[in-house]
């Protein structure tokens, strides 16, 4: 009977045990400026001599939705084009909490593809990557951390999620408490 009720609180804490997940939202591109036929008039963009079919604004949202701090989390951003055009501006990269001290690495494999590597991302903590390009493709993200999950969170899934989670590891607790109140009271009253 010890040996049960010894057992029981081991096996959960390694239900309540931490886990690694990381969680992402890609938001909607956002159109910034178009180019365009105003009347007669053709309206041509260019930055840097490089033509601007669409600016197009990208922000993603990267956090550690898990329990245990996520070491060199790797992310990696495709731009689905073969367009040899298409050019990546600026990647901007902002934390929360902020930390100036954090290097990102950022590595361009090529005009549609972009991989980051976070060094450490600690629970609760994000990184917001925001990319300005000159067309609209669709973006895709993927990520990879040892040990972890990667799970994209819609808008409005993410309280949903942990709501749920919560609930089941709730649910748990109570029928394993009550099971053990159940097995102890059983040995203390047939050993009489």
């Amino acid at each position: 009977m010890g040996l049960i009720t010894g057992a029981l609180p081991i096996g959960l804490q390694h239900l309540f045990e931490g886990e690694h997940a990381i969680s992402y939202n890609n938001q909607r591109p956002i159109i910034l400026l178009l180019d365009s036929t105003i009347g007669e008039v053709k309206v041509k963009v260019a930055i840097n001599n490089v033509p601007v079919q669409n600016l197009t604004k990208y922000k993603v949202r990267i956090w550690n939705s898990g329990d245990k701090p996520v070491e060199n989390l790797k992310v990696g951003f495709f731009f689905d084009t073969k367009d040899e055009k298409f050019r990546v501006f600026s990647i901007g990269l902002t934390t929360d909490p902020p930390d100036p001290f954090i290097k990102i690495k950022v590595d361009s494999l090529a005009n549609n593809k972009r991989n980051f590597t976070y060094p450490l991302l600690n629970k609760g903590d994000e990184l917001i990557v925001t990319l300005l390009a000159n067309a609209s493709p669709n973006l895709k993200v993927s990520g990879k951390s040892k040990g972890g999950s990667f799970n994209e969170i819609k808008d409005g899934d993410e309280a949903q999620t942990f709501n749920l989670w919560f609930l089941i590891k709730f649910l748990i607790w109570i029928v394993v408490t009550l099971l053990i109140l159940f097995i102890a009271k059983f040995v203390l009253f047939s050993s009489r």
